[in-house]
């Protein structure tokens, strides 16, 4: 007999005794859901099989629309989920999370997992592109969760998230209030645990803090934006969150360039790319390289006299000759050549994309022309 079906009658039949019953055993149904959802070797369609019995079971019970009951419409809907059938998954997690709501001083019912519950309530309705519903699920999740006392990942992402949509769509003074709150619970998260929780709330906080700091740029607060993050670089340095310091550099630089100081915002995008590079992060890198060269080098001309025996000697080759122009620098040529796999020449290269090389310890952007 195939091994699968085994499984699944010896559970319907020697195990599942008490689902004729008219009300299973509680505590045994408990400790049953449990194995279930610790076992490797039982798939998750076969016990979805094993548990959709108890469903019937359990509304026949006198004490339903307890912890028990939300536990297994909560498993369900997990099953489902893993399966990928969502509108299923959506089903069952959501009387899952209708039977904590309505049972609040139930004491059989214990309403501080009900934060946890809207979020995965916001991950299924994300999963079905029910974008509306994915927005109201997270700010009952960080509702609940403030109402409760409840600090989790959960909650924190709730805020993190609705703090990123709100900056997005421009809306700042909403920005600004989910950034607070966040950067609050994310120090506070830090504080009562350790290793990756603390971790977790270390990186809330910081990240609420440096969009409080964009708000203020885009806004022209400027010294309100330079206080945060002036604050934020021993802080990063403290916690090791080298990442982050990199982040901030950034802004203080875009901040002086705000302010016409290209010298300092210099200062502080070097400062930026040491700490990508001892992140090693290659995109980050690239990105503020790309930075120094247009908006520094080039924009107002900081250090064009390096720059310009290469410039002339690429256009006057293109207007006096009439043909394709020829890399002749060979640091630049050497440079470019890693680049052009798929590209029919250099000239094309550079002309649709630009590059950055660095020489010497200095960095150089080739514009097109």
């Amino acid at each position: 007999m195939n091994s699968r079906v085994h499984i699944l009658i010896y559970w319907l039949l020697f195990l599942g005794t008490s689902v004729s019953a008219q009300c299973p055993d509680r505590n045994f149904f408990l400790k049953r859901m449990n194995y279930l959802r610790d076992s490797s070797k039982i798939s998750s369609q076969d016990q979805i099989a094993i548990l959709l019995p108890y469903v019937d079971s359990l509304n026949a019970c006198s004490e339903k629309n307890d912890s028990i009951h939300a536990q297994l419409f909560r498993r369900i809907g997990a099953l489902y989920y893993h399966q990928t059938d969502y509108i299923k998954a959506l089903d069952y997690y959501g009387k899952y999370v209708n039977i904590v709501a309505e049972n609040e001083g139930n004491p059989s019912v214990n309403i501080k997992i009900l934060p946890g519950g809207y979020y995965w309530l916001s991950v299924i309705y994300d999963s079905l592109r029910m974008i509306n519903e994915k927005w109201k699920a997270l700010d009952n999740c960080a509702r609940m969760a403030e109402r409760t006392g409840v600090i989790d990942r959960s909650n924190l992402y709730a805020l993190y998230s609705r703090m990123i949509y709100f900056i997005d769509i421009g809306d700042f003074y909403r920005c600004i209030d989910y950034a607070m709150r966040c950067e609050t619970l994310g120090r506070n998260y830090a504080k009562a645990n350790e290793g990756l929780e603390h971790t977790a709330g270390l990186e809330y906080m910081l990240a609420s803090s440096l969009v409080k700091a964009q708000v203020l740029l885009i806004t022209g607060d400027y010294v309100a934006a330079e206080n945060i993050l002036a604050s934020k670089i021993d802080e990063c340095k403290r916690v090791g969150a080298i990442g982050y310091l990199g982040i901030v550099y950034e802004q203080l630089a875009k901040l002086q360039k705000q302010k016409g100081n290209f010298e300092k915002a210099h200062y502080f995008l070097k400062n930026a790319l040491k700490s990508y590079e001892k992140e090693k992060s290659a995109v980050s890198c690239k990105r503020v390289l790309k930075i120094i060269g247009s908006d520094i080098f080039i924009s107002k001309n900081l250090f064009y006299g390096k720059l310009q025996p290469l410039m002339m000697g690429y256009i006057e080759e293109a207007t006096l000759f009439g043909a394709a122009p020829k890399v002749t620098n060979v640091q630049v040529r050497n440079y470019l050549d890693q680049f052009l796999i798929e590209e029919g020449s250099q000239e094309e290269f550079l002309r649709k994309n630009g590059r950055l090389f660095k020489a010497g310890g200095k960095v150089i952007h080739i514009t097109s022309y």
